[in-house]
């Protein structure tokens, strides 16, 4: 059987996520070196809520360095395998790794392509150890400064999570309304749209009333996975030439499109193209479990 070691996106953090963390040493220095890069207290800015850490615009970073630190806490325990093993067999093994969104970051810093090995997790230190921190917290602010422009002239954006239709229903019935785009494809009867809060609220009325069984407004600053994001994409693929990225190993997965990252020859050649990307590319999840289980199953 083969592994797979999942990464959240934003705001997929459970209330007193972090408790599991405090009490173990290798958690807490990752904890630590994420507030020395970021010169602020990461575990306090933790105990905000939701909607106080997106108007403190540290919801994105928060996210990132408690990853780390689980890995951390995981690998010292030796409950989380490295993404190339021995399995339980003594054969070579490869766990399959994927990341939702936001979650990509973690991924693409487990799987070696950014920062330290993590080997070297409990005893981070130097240049490479500090880079998943610094890219965590240059997303951060350059999706804050993007929204900051986007909203000033566009009004607030958001994202909307839609229950109980498929995503070909839901495309077909936003088709009228400007300024929205199906960015999320979850499940085969969960997607999430992001737009204007004017489009939204139009899309939630037409969505009840063909038969959404739930349409819930998202606790996120704005309208990420669409092309009202483009200028924080080609501000953050500017950003990410000071940084070098490893090789993109087959067992890294992409959920732009479902498949091995390396499958597609511009990401494979630059990773860092795929996490600009991000910004304005829909989260293609069912692709991504559909092939995760194919994988598994191999």
């Amino acid at each position: 059987m083969i592994d797979i070691i999942g990464f959240g996106g934003q705001g997929s953090e459970a209330q007193g996520f972090d408790a599991a963390l405090m009490a173990n040493q290798q958690a807490q220095e990752v904890l630590e070196l994420a507030s020395q890069v970021a010169g602020r207290d990461i575990i306090k800015a933790a105990e905000l809520s939701t909607a106080e850490r997106i108007d403190a615009g540290l919801e994105q970073y928060i996210s990132i360095s408690y990853q780390q630190a689980m890995i951390a806490k995981l690998w010292a325990e030796g409950t989380l395998p490295p993404a190339e093993h021995t399995n339980a067999a003594g054969a070579s093994a490869k766990s399959l790794i994927a990341g939702f969104s936001l979650g990509e970051l973690s991924a693409y810093a487990y799987a070696g392509v950014i920062g330290a090995p993590y080997s070297q997790m409990g005893r981070l230190s130097g240049r490479r150890a500090e880079e998943i921190f610094e890219i965590a917290l240059l997303r951060n602010q350059i999706s804050k400064d993007c929204l900051k422009e986007l909203h000033a002239r566009e009004g607030q954006t958001g994202m909307l999570a839609v229950l109980g239709l498929e995503a070909e229903a839901i495309a077909s019935l936003i088709v009228p309304i400007a300024q929205i785009w199906l960015v999320n494809y979850n499940t085969q009867k969960q997607s999430v749209l992001a737009g204007t809060l004017k489009s939204l609220a139009a899309a939630e009325a037409v969505l009840k009333a063909h038969g959404a069984r739930r349409v819930v407004k998202l606790a996120v600053a704005g309208a990420y996975h669409s092309p009202l994001m483009q200028e924080a994409a080609d501000s953050f693929a500017e950003a990410l030439k000071g940084y070098e990225f490893g090789c993109v190993p087959a067992n890294l997965m992409s959920c732009l499109s479902g498949q091995a990252l390396a499958a597609e020859p511009r990401y494979a050649a630059s990773p860092a193209t795929a996490l600009a990307e991000l910004f304005v590319r829909p989260v293609r999840w069912t692709a991504m479990m559909q092939e995760l289980r194919m994988l598994r199953a191999v």
